[in-house]
Order: C-alpha cells, then sequence, then structure tokens
C-alpha cells in the first residue's frame, strides 16, 4: 500500500464491497452491459439507450438497497454504437482521500499488544514492517494532547501512528476497555482524538473510515471484536462477563418472524441464550439488537465488511464518538434502549395494552391504542404540532427517516403529542404497552426482504416488545380488522411503503394473505404519478384532492396508458419520469388560469387510475358480487375511484379505512400485531370520533382569555341551525376529534347547502379556488330520497349522485358532475350533531348541512379549542359553537338566541355576555 488514502468500494455508511458482487448483482436483474461509477456522494449507472425503463429502475432499486437510499443513484444514458462488446464494469472514483483508522477493544490491559498484529494487517501493512509488541509503545490520549506521536516508521517505509486510551465504566453499563487506534495518516488520529472529546471536525479535506466501528450498533460506538478461526457467528459474548439473562434471545427479531423463516434464525455465539432453537448464523439480520440491549455489554459483533464507519455519516450526530472515551456523548439515542422497548417480563405473551405506531414513513405520523381488546382512540401528530402531514425530519436531512437510515432508533421517531394523548387519559405510560406496533421495517432489518424480490415475502418481525408490521399489511389490517367483515378481498395503494406501491390480500376467517404485490422501484408509484400531475398543475405536493376535482370538468383526451396502465402482473407501466416533459406545455404555477388542457388532463389521469385499478382487481381474482371489498392506502381518498369500484364489482358490503392515508397504518399495525400475538379485539369502525374530547371547563377557560364575546346556550345545536338558515357560516366544535384526513362533524365548518353563494364564500375563507366541491352531512335515514344509488356512507369517501328533482334544492353541494360526497349521520354515534342538522331540517326542509374541515389553509384541522378558537378569528366566519358555548367575532353584538342561558347573580333577563380583558396572546 502506498500513502495513506486508499481507493475502496464502500456503501454510504462504509461497509466494504466487492466488484465482483455488485457486478453479479446488477447482472441478477437483467442488465447485459453497465458501468458503474462510485463517486463520493452518489452512484452514476452508464446504461446504453436500449435498457427499457423498467430494468432500469429494477437496477437502480437494487443498488439503492444495496448501497443505502441514502447514496443518491443518477442515470447516464450512452449514446447508441458507443461500444459494441458488451461491459460489466465497477469503477469507485472518489475524489476526496479516504483514510483509514483501525480501531481495535480489548478488555484487559495486557491484551493490547496481542491486538497489534491484527490491527496492523487491517491497515495493509506487510508483516515485516510489523513491530515486536514488546518493543512498541501507544501514545495515550492525554499524551497525544501534549503532542507526542509514536509511529513504526522506518527509513522509506512509512508505518502506522498509534492512539491508546482506557474508557472507563459507565453508570448505565458500558464496560470498562482499553482501545487502541492505528493509521498510516496522522491527520486521521489528530481527527479521531478531536472526536472523541465531542469535536467533531466537519471541514477536513478528506474522509475517515473507522475500520472495526460496527455502524449497525446506533446507540454506542461499539468495536467489533476480532474473528476467531472457525467461528462463523455474527455476535460473540464475554462469558465471564454475561449473566446468561437471556435478554439476547427474546430481543432478537430473526427468530420471531411471521410467517416463519426457513430455518428458524438467530446466533448461536458464546453466552446467547436460545442457541439451542434451531438457529443458525447465516440468517442472522445483522441488526444488532442484542448487541445494544445486553445490559452488562458483554456482546460484540465479529468483525466483518459492515465493521466500518465514515465520518461523514456522524454529522448529525457530533458527540456521538465521544461514547467511545467515556463520555455522555448526545442526549438522543440512549447508550442502551429505554425499558418500554425490552421485552416485557409479564403480558407479553397475552397483551392487553397495544400501541400502534405510524413513524416509518416520512409523513401522516400517527397513534392507535387497543387496551383489552378494545380501540381507545386513534389521532395524528399533525393535530398536536399543528405541522400539516406531520412527519420525522432529521436535522439537515431532508427525506431521511428510520426506513433509509439504520442508524436511527426507533424511539427517535416517536409521534409524543399523539401518544401522550391516547395513554395520558388511560393512566398509562409507554412502560404499560405490552405490544408497541410499528407501520413498517425500519433500515436496520434491510436484510428481512427484498425490495425487488416479490417472491420474498416481507416478514413482520418482533424485536423485544416492538411488532414492526409490514407497511402495506399495516394498512390492509387497518380496513379489514374494522370493518366487521369475516372475509374480504383487500386494496392497498398509495405512493411506498416498505417496498410496494400496491397490493392485493384475501382475507379468510381472521388471516390476511397476500395474493399479488406491486412493487414501487425507483420510478413506479401509482400515488407518485398523481402526485407528479398534482405537481404539474400547481396543486403542490398534496394537491391530488384539487386534481379530481378538476377531472370533472374535463374529458380523457390523453393518452396515459404509457405513465399509468395494467394489463396484467407481468405487463403495466407505472412511471413518474416523463410526465412533467410529455405535458410540458401544461406546466402550471400556483395562481396562474387554468385552461381546458389542464382540466383535460386531470380526467385523463383520473381515467387512467380508475381504469389501472380496476383491472389490477379483476387480475387478483375480484369477481362481481363478491361478498367483501376493504380499501386502504392514500390513493383510497379518491372517492371518485371507490364510486367506480363499487359499481363495477357491486361487493355485498364494501368498508374504506376513513384514515385510508398513512395515519391509518397505525391502527391497522396494532389490530395486526393483536392478532399475530393470539388475540383479537373487537373492533368495528362505526365511525371515526376517536380522538380528544374538551370538558366545559377547558372551553371556558380558552375563551375567557380569548377576548372574543360568548355565550352559554341551553340548546348549541338549535342555535347552530338558526344561524346556519339565516345564512351564516357556522364553526362547530364538538365531542372528539375525527381520525383521518376528513371532517365529520365533530371538527366543521358548516353552511347552508341551499345557497350557491355560500359555496363560493367558504372557499374563500379556506383560501381554496371558488370550483372545489364540498360535501353534505346528510340524517341517516334520508340518504335513498336525496341520492341515486345511495348506501350508508359514513366517511366522505364515496361521490353519489344527487337525484335530478334535488339537486336543484342544494346547489352549494353540486359538482359540476352532478355528484357530491356525502357523509351520512347516525344519532347514536354523533348526537348534537344529529340534532342540528334535524333542527337545519325543520326550519328548512333539508335534511343536510355543507360540511368542510374547520382549519386554515396550510394547517391541520383544529384540535383543541385553543386552535378553534383561533382559526375562526383567523378565516372571518360569522359564528362559532363550541361545545356549549357560542362565540361571536369580537364587537360583534347578536340578540340571544332561544334557549340561551341567563346569567346567574344578574338582573332578570340580561343577556349573558362575557368578555376577558386579557390579549388573545395568552390564550
Amino acid at each position: 500500500m502506498r500513502g495513506s488514502a486508499v481507493q475502496l468500494l464502500l456503501d454510504a455508511f462504509g461497509t466494504r464491497l466487492e466488484a465482483g458482487e455488485v457486478v453479479s448483482g446488477l447482472a441478477g436483474q437483467g442488465l447485459s452491459s453497465f458501468s458503474l461509477l462510485v463517486l463520493d456522494d452518489e452512484l452514476v449507472l452508464r446504461l446504453g439507450r436500449g435498457v427499457p425503463e423498467d430494468l432500469e429502475a429494477r437496477a437502480v432499486t437494487w443498488l439503492k438497497g444495496l448501497f443505502s437510499p441514502l447514496m443518491p443513484c443518477r442515470v447516464e444514458r450512452l449514446p447508441a454504437g458507443r461500444s459494441k462488446k458488451p461491459v460489466r464494469e465497477v469503477v469507485s472514483a472518489r475524489s476526496a482521500p479516504v483514510h483509514v483508522v483501525s480501531l481495535a477493544e480489548v478488555w484487559r490491559p495486557d491484551d493490547l499488544k496481542t491486538a497489534f498484529p491484527g490491527l496492523v494487517s487491517r491497515l495493509g501493512v506487510p508483516p515485516r514492517l510489523g513491530i515486536a509488541p514488546a518493543q512498541g509503545r501507544f501514545v495515550t490520549l492525554p499524551e497525544w494532547r501534549q503532542g507526542l506521536r509514536w509511529s513504526a516508521s522506518r527509513p522509506g517505509n512509512p508505518g502506522p501512528v498509534f492512539l491508546s486510551w482506557r474508557r472507563p465504566g459507565g453508570p448505565q453499563g458500558v464496560r470498562p476497555a482499553w482501545l487502541l487506534a492505528a493509521s498510516l495518516a496522522p491527520e486521521a488520529l489528530e481527527w479521531l482524538a478531536a472526536a472523541l472529546e465531542g469535536v467533531l471536525a466537519e471541514d477536513a479535506p478528506f474522509r475517515v473510515l473507522l475500520d472495526g466501528l460496527e455502524w449497525g450498533v446506533a446507540r454506542r460506538p461499539t468495536v467489533a471484536a476480532f474473528a476467531q478461526a472457525g467461528f462463523s457467528s455474527s455476535v460473540t459474548a464475554d462469558a465471564a462477563r454475561c449473566r446468561c439473562c437471556g435478554l439476547c434471545s427474546r430481543i432478537c427479531p430473526a427468530g420471531r418472524r411471521s410467517p416463519a423463516p426457513r430455518p428458524c434464525p438467530g446466533s448461536p455465539a458464546r453466552g446467547l441464550a436460545g442457541t439451542g432453537e434451531g438457529r443458525t448464523a447465516d440468517a442472522c439480520l445483522r441488526c444488532f439488537d442484542c448487541v445494544e440491549a445486553c445490559p452488562v455489554d458483554a456482546l460484540r459483533p465479529v468483525y466483518g465488511a459492515s465493521s466500518a464507519l465514515l465520518s461523514r455519516r456522524l454529522s448529525h450526530r457530533p458527540q456521538w464518538l465521544s461514547r467511545l472515551a467515556g463520555h455522555a456523548g448526545p442526549a438522543t439515542p440512549a447508550p442502551f434502549p429505554p425499558s418500554y422497548l425490552l421485552p416485557k417480563d409479564k403480558g407479553g405473551d397475552r397483551p392487553r395494552v397495544v400501541l400502534g405506531l405510524a413513524i416509518a414513513t416520512l409523513q401522516e405520523h400517527a397513534a392507535a391504542l387497543v387496551k383489552d381488546g378494545r380501540l381507545v382512540g386513534a389521532v395524528e401528530e399533525e393535530r398536536f404540532s399543528r405541522v400539516r402531514h406531520h412527519g420525522f425530519r432529521a436535522s439537515g436531512r431532508p427525506g431521511v427517516g428510520i426506513a433509509a437510515d439504520p442508524t436511527i432508533c426507533v424511539e427517535e421517531v416517536f409521534c409524543r403529542g399523539a401518544i401522550s394523548a391516547l395513554l395520558g387519559p388511560e393512566g398509562l405510560s409507554l412502560d404499560d404497552a405490552d405490544l408497541i406496533a410499528v407501520n413498517g421495517l425500519p433500515a436496520r432489518y434491510r436484510r428481512a426482504f427484498s425490495a425487488t424480490d416479490a417472491d420474498r415475502p416481507i416478514p413482520a418481525l418482533r424485536a423485544g416488545r416492538v411488532v414492526y408490521v409490514p407497511h402495506h399489511l399495516s394498512h390492509a389490517a387497518s380496513a379489514f380488522r374494522t370493518s366487521g367483515m369475516d372475509r374480504a378481498c383487500i386494496l392497498t395503494v398509495d405512493g411506498r411503503g416498505d417496498r410496494e406501491t400496491a397490493a392485493v390480500f384475501r382475507a379468510v376467517r381472521g388471516e390476511i394473505e397476500p395474493v399479488l404485490e406491486v412493487l414501487c422501484l425507483t420510478d413506479r408509484s401509482i400515488g407518485g404519478v398523481y402526485e407528479t400531475v398534482a405537481r404539474h398543475l400547481g396543486f403542490g405536493p398534496h394537491g391530488q384532492g384539487s386534481v379530481m376535482a378538476l377531472a370533472s370538468f374535463g374529458r380523457p383526451k390523453s393518452d396515459f396508458r404509457p405513465f399509468l396502465s395494467w394489463r396484467g402482473p407481468k405487463d403495466f407501466d407505472v412511471h413518474e419520469s416523463g410526465i412533467v416533459e410529455g405535458f410540458a406545455g401544461l406546466a402550471r404555477k400556483e395562481g396562474w388560469p387554468l385552461g381546458p388542457g389542464h382540466r383535460d388532463l386531470a380526467a385523463s389521469l383520473q381515467d387512467a387510475l380508475e381504469k389501472t385499478i380496476a383491472s389490477l382487481l379483476r387480475t387478483a381474482g375480484l369477481k362481481p358480487g363478491a361478498e367483501g371489498l376493504c380499501l386502504a392506502g392514500g390513493v383510497a381518498l379518491n372517492c371518485r375511484m371507490n364510486r367506480l369500484l363499487r359499481r363495477l364489482f357491486r361487493p355485498k358490503r364494501m368498508f374504506v379505512q376513513p384514515g385510508a392515508n398513512d395515519g391509518g397504518t397505525a391502527l391497522g399495525a396494532a389490530l395486526e400485531a393483536l392478532h399475530l400475538s393470539g388475540r383479537d379485539a373487537d373492533v368495528v369502525m362505526e365511525h371515526a370520533l376517536l380522538g380528544p374530547a374538551f370538558g366545559r371547563a377547558d372551553i371556558e377557560g380558552v375563551l375567557m382569555r380569548s377576548g372574543l364575546s360568548y355565550r352559554l346556550a341551553k340548546d348549541a345545536p338549535e342555535v347552530a341551525a338558526r344561524r346556519l338558515a339565516d345564512g351564516q357560516v357556522v364553526c362547530w366544535f364538538d365531542g372528539r376529534m375525527e381520525f383521518g384526513p376528513r371532517a365529520l362533524g365533530s371538527r366543521s365548518i358548516l353552511a347552508d347547502p341551499r345557497r350557491p353563494e355560500l359555496k363560493d364564500r367558504v372557499n374563500v375563507l379556506k383560501s381554496r379556488p371558488v370550483w372545489r366541491p364540498f360535501g353534505p352531512a346528510i340524517l341517516a335515514g334520508c340518504e335513498k330520497d336525496w341520492f341515486d344509488e345511495a348506501f350508508d356512507s359514513r366517511f366522505m369517501l364515496f361521490t353519489l349522485p344527487l337525484k335530478k328533482d334535488k339537486a336543484r334544492l342544494v346547489p352549494a353541494v353540486l359538482h359540476v358532475d352532478g355528484t357530491t360526497r356525502p357523509q351520512v349521520v347516525h344519532r347514536e354515534h354523533q348526537p348534537r350533531f344529529h340534532a342540528l342538522i334535524r333542527r337545519f331540517e325543520a326550519l328548512t326542509g333539508v335534511p343536510m348541512v355543507l360540511n368542510t374541515s374547520f382549519n386554515r389553509r396550510g394547517e391541520p384541522i383544529v384540535c383543541t379549542p385553543h386552535d378553534a378558537v383561533e382559526c375562526f378569528r383567523a378565516i372571518g366566519a360569522d359564528c362559532l359553537v363550541i361545545g356549549d358555548f357560542v362565540v361571536d367575532p369580537k364587537g360583534r353584538r347578536r340578540r340571544p338566541e332561544p334557549g340561551a342561558s341567563r346569567c346567574s347573580g344578574r338582573r332578570p333577563g340580561r343577556w349573558c355576555r362575557r368578555r376577558a380583558s386579557s390579549s388573545p396572546a395568552a390564550a
């Protein structure tokens, strides 16, 4: 080896790869000729012009699985005839020098010199340069700070420089140890010495590869043990320190898979419990949960290809490496797993409390709680953070979550607001949970499945108290296990989750079995196609609802089949790329006029989606008149598509999960984890009122601080109904908050559907285009009088045509195509909202009200009384009915409505008008 900088083929974290492995892997994806350049921060895959797009997408997906999703991969198409002979090559073309620092850890100081030969050999130093251990000495950290260096250099043969230090034992269980570092580059050891003190030099003109540091152990820097001859395990244990508590076996996810693996995997290393259960080392997932959890720090990974870490991966945790010298390090992650992630001594096999979390995706994080087989509640984190579509945001690393970065620990992405809102009222803490179910598999378990091989099913894994349920299985369970059906076909379709963009399952006798799945390769996402068009038309990344509404104004004139079509499992097209270029002339920015071409493009997309999903279901074996059909996934919020599927297949029962977006997977993961444990919950979602409620005292406390005029009404629904009949726009806040993206009469803005001008006004109040439609909330039992194809549609997830003789009576909820999106309201679930509509009917003869979500543009639906007051104040509605209180905008006075209360202790007949002197900010 010449010089201190080396050219290595490394993945995003530092795992050493063999060029032959990469070449054979790409060939296995179907590429016959290619050139892969591995640069400092990206991959460049060069292909010929004739390579099919699907093949390209499959190869890129495989590469990102090998090198990590954190490593961007760019494709360059070479001109035709550039090379006559097929080429298969992988070239490491890093420009930034990489200096290797090899690390060794021993548990007795006398073993430092015995570690010396193995350490220098990993640096590639020839044996003749190795100095006998008796002659060698190692500079300690204090000596290094004083400028002392020691090297094994000889004239003409630069040798390694050494640094040693002792790590004291930590109070949490980190064991004392002696560590030795060696490098051919003194500047690399300078970098390490500073990092051990918590100073990370990110501006260094080189990168450091910490050879021997196992990057898969994310909680504390852990040096891999030297491999011993004949030892094949991934993990080894110090028999003298191990207490044989069995925690390592109970937390291992490899042996607790569903479906069960073949053979049951694990690690037979010395000191690990449960090694006599048929476990084999080659099936180990190398997640190192056991190493992180060992309470006496007795386990170590065995040195292998992944035992190396690139310094750039430490930028988001600048003090993490200081733990290697015994310092406390960063606040998160903790050096050991928190207690609520570890196996429970009692109750784990018969779980009573199951907490479901939607945190594996980048948006719409949520939590659901099941206790004693009863659904206690489900809430989305956005309602508490007030960040719409709330998801985990890695500092300085947009788009990075636990599904991409295995060094992020699961508790770091917990949706704390939603969790507290569910556990707090029940008097529970995280430690009380028997199971914590997560809606997908984190990147640390990436070896459990293949992103490109649909024949290898994605397993559900259990690590201690945490059950990782595959994303689309979580979607499927959220629909089927809340539908009340015994058997059903289940369709899940969204952008992407784990590895699929769509899947079809069959549920029989309580078991959900996969039938068909559509892999989400880099350019293959059904939801992504819809989002791409939404962006192109100027509606932004969450403008799918606008596109669906716009589609009714156009005609499907464009051929969208190259981007979205289905003919069979091996013959379909789903492509995001090419849409922008293919419809470049229709690019639009927000606020620009909408023309016929825009409307027709939206209509073409909607038509392609409906045909694609219908064909996919036929391929999966769904026949007209089937017993049941369940839908979930973000695309299932497309109510026009849902109506078409109901008309085409005419299932006896059809259920769409009201939390069909990623937030609903919290509920599905909880229910599926409970089922996998041998129990089932008795859950039928007859309503979606699963969030927090607020009492009169809570509401009045906020109103007193708001500075607004408010009144206590004996009959708030009556007051609201009269205001609506008078043509006012009423904000309605009542009872438990809805779960899912639809407002269903608990956090709603209401208006009179008879007045067409109110449609425009409400759209203006919400800063929406005036052509966007609204749906009605209608009394149960009246739907057949007003709608064709009527049924008990409770969640605003189906469009229905209004009867021709009724449509003219409610123009404010009539879309241009003659349909609307109704919510059927039942008295037993929403008595006050039902009473409001019933009294509105008594005043007007119309048993419905216009209903839309109570929020400002760009904000989530309101959750708390404070949110409601602030939103009401901002949008300029006429009235807020919140619990038993009626609130008017500041400065507006009205005559008392019938049924309003009188103030005790005041003159008879005086209207109770309360005002507070504090500023709005006090709220």
